[in-house]
């Protein structure tokens, strides 16, 4: 764990995932606590898609990938998964402080009159399954489409249409940002819930058919070593003649 836990989280990473929270602090207005939730839930969903892309994808662009390689196919989903782990728990942590970070601009307890601490335990709630699928979202298209940039592209898709006015239409309260969507003049309202559970659901689809991803990309990777060999062979045997 602490191993995956130092190569999950180098200095630049941890630097713009504070930044971010810190600017959005500052140039989004809020003027109440349960409005503070709407905000972040969206906000932290496009970190995190971010954030989790390279979570697999570091290790083949890296200079362990031969060793990495070696691995069994249990181990390295087990690398995989306990790396997602980690950084979905320390973009919770960021959820929290940023959180906290809207606190300068006196917002109102709530229209109301229900206690912050209320609209408080429900973004606590609601955070861990919609940061666990956007991470999942990312890693899982980074690395089906075996490219980085086109995982955080494509995820970024995913992301701007579920905070659309249109997917908040469309979707109700199955939206993975029902959360966000949610009336906040009715703090009690708990039917995002619905929107957490199918968060999670997607994001356990996705994990499962990680073998899959990642058995492909091993046996791409034999075909084209045996093709290699094949090739240089050949050129001996034309050499030789």
């Amino acid at each position: 764990m602490k191993t995956e836990s130092k190569i999950s989280f180098p200095l630049y990473k941890i630097c713009y995932s504070l930044a971010f929270v810190a600017v959005l602090s500052l140039v989004r207005g809020v003027s109440s606590v349960a409005e503070i939730g709407n905000v972040m839930q969206q906000a932290m969903g496009i970190l995190a898609v971010v954030f989790c892309a390279d979570t697999y994808m570091q290790e083949v662009q890296s200079s362990r990938a031969e060793v990495f390689g070696l691995y069994s196919m249990r181990k390295k989903l087990r690398v995989v998964y306990t790396r997602l782990a980690v950084q979905t728990a320390y973009l919770y942590g960021v959820s929290i402080l940023g959180y906290g970070c809207f606190f300068w601009q006196r917002p109102v307890s709530s229209w109301d009159g229900d206690p912050a601490w209320v609209s408080f335990l429900m973004y606590l709630a609601a955070m861990p399954a919609m940061l666990l699928f956007c991470g999942t979202l990312s890693m899982t298209a980074a690395n089906l489409l075996k490219n980085l940039w086109a995982g955080i592209g494509l995820g970024a898709l995913v992301w701007f249409g579920l905070i659309s006015s249109g997917a908040d239409e469309l979707l109700g309260k199955w939206n993975v940002f029902s959360f966000a969507f949610r009336d906040i003049q009715r703090t009690l309202d708990v039917s995002w819930l619905c929107g957490t559970g199918c968060s999670l659901l997607l994001a356990a689809a996705m994990l499962a058919a990680e073998p899959a991803i990642l058995g492909r990309q091993q046996t791409g990777k034999k075909k084209r070593s045996r093709n290699m060999r094949k090739s240089v062979s050949g050129e001996e045997d034309n050499y030789e003649y």
